[in-house]
């Protein structure tokens, strides 16, 4: 797999070369693009500049995607218009943010920066849109250049702060190549970019080799720039009979190539150290056989957490039949970048409480105190207890359950929510913006 996606990069590149252009070429005047928080300060972003033909304008300051394993051409032209394949966009390196992807799913390429960029523009019409992850209100713009210098002021502001609720973000599933501590800088500017809190960076392996390196692990591993993580960990062993499996907070590279089959030593190494799972759970039934490898460890109890949120969507089908066995698996995650788009394209959120940092998280993780989401914000208790709890109940006792979906737009709206138990809807709720249900539930069984 990783020896055809490299070559299906480079095809998506030459496939593309027909619509780029230099941006020298077209110069008149110069945009100045100033972006910040509501207090004033700097702040990183993912932006979006497309001029009226339906070309992409990328700044010299924008993040060099080369330098993390990507093939990347910097203040290149791209006319999405040459994009004939679903499959090529997906492959190519200017990643669609989590909200340009739902907003402009034909013209999602962005680029991102921090604090805000130059670039010289020829006289006409541009829109300008800047996000940043899933809790800021996105700013989109027209914009008409003349020949005179303009300066444009974009501030970003939260619509909800889901960190001072005690629940922060993260991503299970990212590949950038981390060949010495020089790669943290760019890695941390594109997770604050899309406002992911932990971004896990893993190895990728097959039988014959590994791919995107990480120069450490365990905390000699780890980077971090204004309460944003880098956890080191690995895909492998994967392989498209048992599954591919994730390892976060590894303490060392686990792999044995001459049994690469064997997959309960991977996940018995890293037990109650890191969190180990399997990818690609929430896929169509099932991607890579991933139901045959979470059958022969689940019962092991070496199986932490499913990843059921990936590339923009959520399937629970295969999470749920485990759930129903009695198999506590804790919803996980991952952008699968650079396959899914861009870091936190869906995310994870694990309450921490008021106090938060790298092992905080990770531990939230294993108690199962997360939600999964590609857009709105979610709170579920059972009597005011978070999801992963234990309850001790017994025959008569009432079990009041409240849940909670509301968002903003766009695509962030929340317009049904349901109760689930056993597979079955006990409660739908119907709405847009915010949706809230309660219920009380009776033990059947002591």
């Amino acid at each position: 797999m990783p020896f055809f996606a490299r070559h299906l990069t480079l095809r998506a590149f030459a496939a593309c070369t027909a619509g780029i252009t230099t941006g020298a070429a077209l110069a008149a005047a110069e945009l100045r693009v100033v972006i910040q928080d509501a207090a004033g300060n700097p702040t990183a972003a993912a932006v979006r500049l497309y001029d009226e033909h339906g070309a992409l304008r990328i700044p010299a300051q924008a993040l060099d995607l080369g330098r993390m394993g990507y093939l990347y051409a910097a203040g290149a032209l791209i006319h999405y218009a040459d994009w004939t394949s679903p499959r090529i966009r997906s492959q190519y390196p200017f990643f669609g943010s989590s909200w340009f992807r739902t907003q402009h799913p034909k013209d999602a390429g962005c680029f991102f920066v921090e604090g805000g960029f130059q670039i010289e523009l020829a006289p006409g019409r541009y829109r300008l849109s800047v996000s940043k992850g899933l809790e800021h209100t996105p700013v989109e713009r027209e914009l008409t250049v003349t020949d005179a210098p303009r300066v444009e002021n974009v501030t970003l502001t939260r619509w909800v702060d889901m960190a001072a609720r005690g629940w922060i973000s993260g991503d299970g599933h990212v590949h950038i190549e981390r060949p010495s501590p020089a790669a943290n800088a760019a890695a941390l500017t594109w997770a604050r970019a899309e406002d992911v809190r932990v971004c896990n960076v893993l190895l990728m392996g097959d039988a014959s080799e590994t791919f995107y390196p990480q120069y450490a692990y365990d905390r000699a591993g780890r980077a971090a720039q204004d309460g944003t993580f880098l956890i080191p960990g690995q895909e492998d062993p994967r392989t498209r009979h048992l599954g591919h499996t994730l390892h976060l907070n590894t303490p060392a590279v686990l792999r044995d190539a001459a049994h690469y089959y064997a997959y309960g030593p991977v996940f018995a190494g890293n037990h109650g150290r890191g969190l180990s799972g399997f990818a690609h759970v929430g896929r169509h039934r099932w991607s890579f056989q991933v139901d045959r490898g979470l059958t022969l460890l689940a019962p092991a109890g070496l199986v932490d957490f499913v990843e059921v949120a990936q590339m923009g969507y959520i399937g629970v089908n295969l999470w749920y039949e485990f759930l129903n066995l009695g198999f506590r698996l804790t919803a996980m995650a991952g952008s699968d970048v650079p396959w899914g788009g861009t870091i936190g394209s869906p995310r994870a959120y694990a309450f921490t409480g008021k106090e938060f940092d790298a092992d905080r998280w990770v531990e939230a993780v294993r108690a199962g105190h997360t939600f999964v989401t590609t857009g709105p914000m979610l709170e579920l208790t059972a009597n005011d207890q978070l999801p992963g709890s234990v309850l001790r109940v017994k025959r008569g006792d009432v079990v009041r359950v409240k849940a909670r979906a509301w968002g903003e737009k766009p695509g962030a709206r929340p317009l049904r929510l349901n109760l689930v138990s056993f597979g079955q809807t006990l409660k739908q709720v119907s709405g847009d913006g915010v949706l809230e249900a309660e219920l009380e539930l009776k033990p059947q069984t002591s």
